[in-house]
């Protein structure tokens, strides 16, 4: 049955240069060594989070604090500590099966509501729903190599005292989003020296 959460957040991932990565990569089984790679990295980094992975296709990654479980106003701090977590041991990986070749991620991160399902009954899928997910999406595709988009709804539960401040948000400006028109972004960059919120 579809469940309604009221307050979660929502990662969405990609990696520059994976297709560089996978156009040095002759072999299937190379294929294989790079991808094995990167979700090695991503779900060990993953496991230290109360975040749930929904969806991984290739060097794509859907990631939700929130649900299942629910976790109070915790939801933005695991994502944000998460998603700096990833950029940070991606961007330092070594591939043997193509050297000189850098990983960087590109995130998008959006908080708010969302709708979740088990759909289908031979290979049921736990799915997510709802505007929430969809600007996360959208953050994501507009956003940087190396770099974590936020959209407004995140930093304005953080203004709003739902969530300790504790990071470093910098003001991209009005972008123009599909369905939405010109919406605030933003950056986050990190945490301010001594802020010990992500251990």
């Amino acid at each position: 049955m579809p469940e309604t959460y009221e307050h979660t957040t929502v990662y969405f991932g990609d990696v520059a240069g994976f297709s560089e990565a996978i156009a040095q990569t002759t072999s299937p089984f190379g294929i294989v060594d790079i991808l094995n790679g990167l979700y090695s990295v991503c779900d060990h980094v993953i496991t230290q989070f109360d975040v749930f992975k929904v969806e991984t296709v290739q060097d794509a990654y859907l990631i939700v604090s929130g649900l299942p479980v629910r976790n109070g106003a915790r939801h933005i701090e695991e994502v944000s500590c998460m998603a700096l977590a990833l950029r940070r041991d991606v961007g330092t990986m070594k591939l043997d099966a193509a050297p000189g070749v850098t990983f960087k991620l590109r995130v998008g991160i959006n908080s708010g509501s969302c709708v979740a399902s088990v759909i289908g009954s031979k290979m049921p899928r736990y799915c997510l729903f709802g505007d929430t997910v969809n600007t996360a999406s959208r953050m994501e595709s507009h956003g940087e190599p190396d770099k974590i988009h936020v959209g407004e709804q995140t930093v304005a539960l953080i203004e709003q005292g739902h969530q300790a401040c504790g990071f470093l948000f910098q003001k991209r400006g009005l972008i123009e989003i599909k369905g939405k028109g010109k919406i605030p972004t933003y950056w986050l960059l990190g945490q301010p020296a001594g802020e010990v919120i992500c251990a």
